[in-house]
């Protein structure tokens, strides 16, 4: 859980000291972080008017909604490091319910550290694909950029095409993607 701190009487929660949900999300441990995020959403926010919890001296309200922004940033685009080495993560730890059939994600001009980029990614579960139109950063190119792809119901990529050419940097759920500034279309085929 992401409380440290709660006292029912005085509604006393500090759940943004807790970095237990950062330390599982750079560790990997997606379904770990995902139970924290949610609970930190869920612990972090009164129920009745949906505004932060407020903690001794008041001040972890602002510090309760830039961290819930923070982790949901990093399960959207996420910078591993800031140098030459860097690679830059799409949809690294989403949950697998928002791949489900029918659904979108869109990001749009989300601040990196290489520039502004873009994604909108169309679920056709049913027919057996995933449609992602990316716009990577322009300014500077990460060394390495992968688009993670947590398919529900143990749904495994079986194919990737990119502006209609077959790709095959790929694994069970993640696209190690082409080295390049310019937008791409990426098709994807699940089993």
């Amino acid at each position: 859980m992401a409380a440290i701190l709660c006292d029912p009487r005085d509604e006393l929660l500090q759940p943004c000291y807790s970095w237990n949900i950062a330390a599982r999300f750079l560790r990997g441990e997606t379904d770990k972080f995902l139970e924290g995020f949610y609970s930190y959403a869920a612990g972090g926010f009164k129920r009745k008017n949906k505004e932060p919890t407020e903690t001794r001296h008041g001040v972890s309200v602002l510090a309760n909604w830039l961290t819930l922004f923070w982790h949901q940033r990093n399960m959207l685009v996420y910078e591993d490091g800031l140098d030459e080495a860097t690679t830059l993560h799409y949809l690294r730890a989403v949950p697998r319910a928002w791949l489900e059939d029918g659904k979108q994600i869109v990001l749009e001009n989300a601040p990196t550290y290489f520039g502004k980029t873009s994604l909108k990614v169309k679920s056709r579960l049913a027919e057996g694909v995933i449609e992602i139109e990316l716009a990577p950063p322009k300014r500077s190119a990460p060394s390495r950029m992968t688009l993670t792809l947590r398919l529900p119901s143990q749904r495994k990529i079986a194919g990737v095409q990119i502006d209609s050419k077959q790709y095959t940097d790929f694994s069970d759920d993640a696209i190690i993607l082409p080295k390049r500034k310019d937008c791409m279309t990426i098709a994807v085929r699940v089993d």
